[in-house]
């Protein structure tokens, strides 16, 4: 045993003690620690006592705990397949993931959504071109509400991302207030076949 506990409680005595005391106390402690017999005043063998029987249980909990471990190894350690399991979940065997239930309607109406991905509207330089409409719609003094966003949104959605800016940046060019199709334009979409006018929004 190469190590030995102090608990703190039992170190209080420390503060009824002078410097030189203290200094004979654990002396004394290491002493005991050694297998030895303090040579000692009455005062400090009276506050060495508590812990020479704490080092007195300790070390029989010690000893008694190296004899189960000894024991134990001689019977070939612990079983195989017994003790703590190998899951969290108490289970020895692989369990794997859960699997998700499927959802028909959930996974149609998501392959409807993106199987044309060059028609979706709300990638990164969307937002930034309606980000620069909302803008300029405040500093022509027209601002931009949420009702307005939402609408524009749904009928953009109909035209291919790149068309979509299009017409957003001809809008913020010629200051205008409304979104508009592109003249001349030929590829809008079969859900967008009329023209876009956000003037009053």
């Amino acid at each position: 045993m190469n190590s030995f506990i102090l608990h703190i409680d039992s170190l209080e005595v420390l503060e009824h003690m002078t410097d030189k005391q203290a200094g004979q106390l654990f002396k004394a402690i290491k002493q005991l620690q050694e297998g030895q017999e303090p040579n000692v005043d009455f005062g400090i063998l009276m506050a060495l006592a508590p812990f020479k029987n704490q080092f007195k249980r300790d070390r029989e909990k010690y000893d008694k705990t190296v004899e189960r471990n000894r024991v134990n190894g001689l019977k070939g350690g612990r079983p195989k397949n017994q003790g703590e399991p190998k899951k969290p979940n108490g289970l020895n065997e692989n369990q794997g993931e859960p699997k998700k239930p499927y959802n028909k309607s959930k996974n149609k109406s998501k392959s409807k959504n993106v199987s044309n991905k060059e028609k979706e509207v709300g990638s990164q330089p969307f937002e930034g071109a309606l980000n620069e409409f909302k803008l300029h719609r405040k500093q022509i003094k027209k601002p931009f509400t949420e009702l307005a966003e939402a609408k524009l949104r749904s009928k953009l959605s109909g035209f291919p991302e790149q068309v979509a800016i299009q017409m957003i940046d001809q809008s913020i060019e010629n200051g205008w207030a409304g979104v508009f199709e592109i003249k001349g334009s030929t590829e809008k979409t079969k859900l967008n076949t009329k023209k876009m006018n956000y003037g009053s929004y």
